[in-house]
């Protein structure tokens, strides 16, 4: 996956096996429904319902995801170094993406900094296992 950041849009590229995963092909997301960005897996919903998606505890959770505070679109998988939060507005499309990143994410990360955008981002390297359970 890469993560691209224009003027007005945050944007989700897939390779043709992550859309498979993801049943979903690449997307963008209005940079001004971004709230806050957090570092790690949050922890899972107790009740979510993947609509369409795949999930094999432990190794990946890529998808979309409803749940009681609304639809989330997941893409983690094991062995990727960083995990991401990204917190959105009523207004977009989903209450929240997780993405693990392979190269760190830092291009669209600073981007969003440039922007204002509140940012939590510890140097956590979280498990997996919090996000896929």
């Amino acid at each position: 996956m890469r993560v691209t950041m224009s003027s007005d849009s945050l944007t989700l590229h897939f390779t043709a096996v992550e859309k498979i995963c993801s049943c979903r092909g690449s997307f963008a997301v209005s940079a001004e429904h971004i709230r806050e960005v957090k570092s790690g897996v949050p922890e899972p919903r107790l009740l979510e319902v993947r609509v369409p998606g795949t999930f094999i505890p432990g190794v990946i959770k890529a998808g979309t995801f409803w749940t009681r505070e609304g639809k989330e679109f997941w893409y983690v998988r094991q062995g990727m170094p960083r995990y991401i939060t990204i917190e959105l507005s009523d207004e977009a499309p989903f209450r929240r993406m997780v993405l693990g990143l392979a190269d760190g994410g830092n291009g669209f990360l600073d981007d969003l900094k440039r922007r204002g955008v509140s940012m939590s981002l510890e140097e956590v390297k979280a498990p997996v296992e919090a996000g896929v359970r």
